[in-house]
């Protein structure tokens, strides 16, 4: 088998665990959700041979806005107050320790 075919089967394996994950809501459910994985975990974990440089990845991902507090008042309790919750969440997961958010 050449390389240029390896890299073609790998290519095709990658896409069709892929395609498994986003039609198989169990499957997602136990491998995404469950592990609470972000998007780079889920290129680690299905690709560790991914070579996509900062840039690329930057230029095709979304800007993730922080989000720094919580509007938790109600207009209806208190019509002339506005009450912020902030908070800082450690997320336990098996695979990667604590997770800050």
């Amino acid at each position: 088998m050449t390389s240029k075919n390896k890299s073609k089967d790998v290519g095709n394996n990658l896409l069709n665990r892929l395609t498994e994950l986003t039609t198989n809501k169990d499957l997602f459910t136990e491998r995404i959700e469950k592990q609470q994985l972000g998007l780079i975990d889920i290129l680690a974990e299905f690709h560790k041979s991914l070579d996509l440089p900062l840039d690329a990845f930057l230029q095709v991902s979304d800007r993730l806005m922080p989000r720094y507090y919580t509007i938790a008042s109600s207009n209806l309790k208190y019509p002339d107050e506005v009450r912020i919750a902030i908070s800082l969440s450690i997320d336990k997961t098996e695979k990667f320790g604590n997770k800050l958010g």
